[in-house]
């Protein structure tokens, strides 16, 4: 699973799909990142996808 550090050394976990101009993905309040699940394909077909899950939250 791919993570990015902040400086204070908390792990955020991240995914990319696709390629082209970055849409960023966030979710609501009980979500996570997989909740994006089935419209990664179509949204991924011309765009650079970057889905997060903030700090402290799900993974």
């Amino acid at each position: 699973m791919p993570h990015s550090t902040t400086r204070d050394g908390v792990r955020v976990y991240f995914e990319e799909h696709g390629r082209g101009d970055a849409v960023l993905l966030a979710y609501g309040i009980g979500g996570n990142a997989g909740m994006w699940e089935p419209n990664i394909r179509a949204l991924s077909a011309g765009h650079r996808l970057i889905l997060w899950e903030p700090r402290g939250h799900a993974r």
